[in-house]
């Protein structure tokens, strides 16, 4: 069977609901298809990781190959209210 693996990365832009929402289609069109596997790996690079941790996600050198290796990467924008300015990827 073939796998689709994809990076769900649920931030501030289109909203948290909305990426867990999007995954629901998927697991409703993967049950029903029957053909394919998909392997969701959910990060939490939004705005409440950047107050945590003083940075939008891991590091650069990190966060790209994460993307890279998978089929998707969905993610919505992060923009913090407290920070003022959409939150540096970098």
């Amino acid at each position: 069977m073939r796998e689709f693996r994809i990076a769900a990365i649920p931030a501030d832009g289109i909203g948290k609901e909305v990426i867990a929402a999007g995954l629901e289609v998927l697991r409703v069109v993967e049950t029903r298809d029957g053909g394919f596997r998909l392997a969701v790996e959910t990060f939490p690079w939004g705005s409440d990781y950047y107050r945590k941790h003083g940075r939008m996600m891991a590091r650069a050198s990190t966060n790209m190959p994460i993307c890279a290796r998978r089929a998707s990467c969905r993610a919505s924008r992060a923009r913090s209210p407290t920070a003022g300015r959409p939150i540096s990827t970098g």
